[in-house]
């Protein structure tokens, strides 16, 4: 066994701490507005930005479409007289974590993987402990990192992280430690956590497991056309209602109708509201909750008051409008022509990224997920550039 010097194990920790710092996938109850947490985040960004251009001089392409993106939306808020507070507090980190796993990635990219992947255990983990051991301590549908319905995202990304560090570390009995993490993020997707956006993590964490036995699929694995098809069942269901034909199995499998909660209603209000300012959109407000809503649904059930759009694209285009997708679109061609898809790695993370848009679909969750996965492509392909040499 390796011992690792007092040096080396510093630098891994401090790696730890920033990356800890700098993602938001998850919203950590405890940590929620500390005002410590949220100024050693900054501090955090501070460091990793001064470290990143004092190494590299210039920003890679990738972190300077994130940029732009943030910018274009930027520019709506100022436009319309929004506050560029809540848009300022999601940006840096966003930038701040791909600098991080870039600058780390010429380092070390496989400390960087079991670094992210051992964050992920250790808070997934908690939150499942932390609900079993009093599941009213936050509330209704409330856990320790965040709301119920975006559990989704977390779990996706933080299974594929663990199953890239077993891949790439190898480290002893790794298959069996993915096994477990993923029987037991699958126990608790179907039986905890109160929401089928956690059932579709489970569903992604199946295919995933599965998938690793398939070294066919993976060959086969054929990224652009799930994407296009992917394109045609989001159209269907925001705009021609498909769903009305598979009631049944929506009613059975997720427990929705097939309004999925009064998100369909939500959508037709947002929807015109996109249309008046599209180009532009209408810029990042202090809330998320950007539509309101007073319709009687049943004598059991009405919607009043205020609404996100629940569905990450509309939300987004509400944001920044179409002049915003320029550098998201830009972002992913970018990312899509440096990977080698017949890469089973690469495939994972591609599966992960297909399992998070299916979560996008219902919930207005922000592009981070995307960012995340991307740069994690780009430096895993950095990372097998070099091994090349």
């Amino acid at each position: 066994m390796r011992i690792e010097s007092p040096k080396s194990l510093c630098q891994k920790c401090l790696l730890i701490l920033g990356l800890f710092l700098l993602m938001r996938f998850y919203v950590i109850e405890e940590l929620s507005g500390n005002f410590f947490y949220t100024n050693a985040s900054r501090m955090a960004f501070l460091v990793v930005l001064l470290l990143y251009l004092f190494k590299y001089k210039k920003i890679s392409i990738p972190i300077v479409l994130i940029f732009l993106y943030y910018l274009m939306i930027s520019i709506s808020t100022l436009l319309n007289g929004h506050s560029l507070r809540t848009l300022i507090m999601t940006a840096y980190p966003t930038i701040g974590l791909a600098m991080l796993m870039e600058y780390y990635t010429k380092k070390d990219f496989k400390i960087l993987i079991s670094s992210i992947a051992l964050i992920f255990k250790v808070l997934l983990t908690l939150n499942i402990i932390i609900y079993l051991v009093d599941p009213s301590r936050y509330g209704e549908y409330q856990y320790f990192l965040g709301v119920a319905n975006q559990m989704g995202v977390i779990y996706i990304v933080g299974i594929c992280c663990i199953y890239l560090d077993s891949k790439i570390n190898k480290a002893k009995h790794s298959h069996l430690i993915f096994s477990f993490y993923l029987l037991l993020f699958s126990l608790a997707n179907i039986f905890l956590f109160y929401s089928s956006n956690a059932k579709m993590a489970w569903i992604i964490c199946l295919i995933l497991y599965i998938v690793k036995g398939f070294k066919n699929v993976v060959k086969k694995f054929d990224f652009f056309s799930i994407i296009v098809g992917y394109a045609i069942f989001v159209y269907l269901i925001i705009f021609q209602n498909i769903q009305v034909y598979f009631r049944d199995f929506i009613y059975n499998f997720f427990g929705k109708n097939v309004t999925f909660s009064g998100r369909t209603y939500i959508w037709e209000n947002v929807i015109p509201i996109i249309k008046e300012n599209l180009l532009l959109g209408n810029g990042m407000t202090e809330s998320a909750n950007i539509i309101f809503m007073n319709k009687i649904i049943n004598s059991a059930y009405s919607m009043t008051g205020f609404f996100s759009s629940h569905n990450t694209y509309l939300q987004e285009l509400y944001y920044g409008g179409f002049i915003s997708l320029i550098p998201l679109v830009l972002f992913v061609l970018y990312i899509r022509g440096i990977t080698k898809v017949k890469d089973e790695c690469v495939v994972y993370i591609l599966i992960a990224l297909i399992g998070i848009l299916f979560v996008y679909i219902f919930e207005a969750v922000g592009y981070l997920g995307v960012f995340f996965l991307g740069m994690l492509l780009y430096c895993y392909a950095n990372y097998q550039k070099r091994r090349m040499l």
